[in-house]
């Protein structure tokens, strides 16, 4: 059985990965030319009366927001539903498909994390969770349902 960090490395490397890539790479390119283009007009004013402090105050404003905001996140091997289920699969033997979506979202939520500006990260994590209950997911992992699991987590209190 490989280690998890060469099985990962193998799935970044597959042909539909790399093409995910690719075209993330295009769109963060052509999101970047807009940006460039949006600072055109206030760099020209700017370098035509470079001491209008109105000017540079806008400039150094949209030069802040643009350091700030985060472009999509770098699609990774463990975005997918697909490579979770092939995982645990692999490492298990079982199908856990509630535990490859909650792995999957849990990390499309964490590489989307907004920089810890001001509070920002703070206010994304009390907002973007996981909705996969945890009992749904220990059922699965114990391959029961959840109202035996909840039936035997009763018994375990009363004892």
């Amino acid at each position: 059985m490989k280690p998890d960090a060469e099985w990962w490395a193998e799935r970044e490397q597959t042909p539909e990965h790399l093409a995910r890539v690719a075209e993330w790479e295009r769109e963060c390119a052509e999101s970047s030319r807009e940006a460039d283009r949006a600072l055109e007009p206030i760099e020209r004013a700017l370098a035509a009366d470079p001491d209008n402090r109105r000017l540079q105050e806008q400039y150094n404003q949209a030069m802040t927001l643009d350091a700030c905001i985060t472009g999509p996140p770098i699609p990774s091997a463990k975005d997918l539903e697909s490579n979770w289920l092939d995982y645990f699969r692999e490492k298990t033997g079982r199908e856990l498909p509630l535990h490859a979506a909650y792995k999957a979202e849990a990390h499309r939520i964490k590489s989307a994390e907004p920089p810890d500006i001001n509070g920002w990260q703070a206010a994304y994590d009390e907002t973007h969770y996981s909705h996969i209950d945890s009992a749904d997911l220990a059922a699965e992992w114990r391959g029961i349902s959840v109202d035996e699991l909840l039936r035997e987590r009763e018994r375990e209190m009363g004892e």
